[in-house]
């Protein structure tokens, strides 16, 4: 049985997401807080949610396009050698 624990927790009901309708933030410990206001604390976990619920960066496409055209040149040298490979053996 633990005795004196104690969490502080933020509830944040209407996320305005269209898939959570609710968030909950687990704060940390007062020793490792500077000191804040309650409402910047707010502030600070409904930007959170609001920055979960932009858009995806731009950056993030340009990862995702890059790993497509590596996945597809890498493809494409495999079956070239592959097909090097074939053409030997016949």
């Amino acid at each position: 049985m633990i005795k004196g624990c104690q969490k502080r927790i933020i509830f944040v009901k209407d996320t305005g997401s269209d898939y959570f309708e609710e968030a909950y933030f687990i704060m940390k410990s007062d020793s490792e807080l500077p000191k804040t206001e309650e409402s910047d604390i707010v502030k600070e976990a409904e930007n959170i949610v609001n920055a979960s619920l932009a858009e995806p960066s731009p950056a993030r496409k340009v990862k995702i396009g890059a790993r497509s055209v590596c996945f597809f040149i890498g493809v494409f040298i495999g079956a070239l050698i592959g097909g090097i490979l074939f053409g030997l053996i016949l």
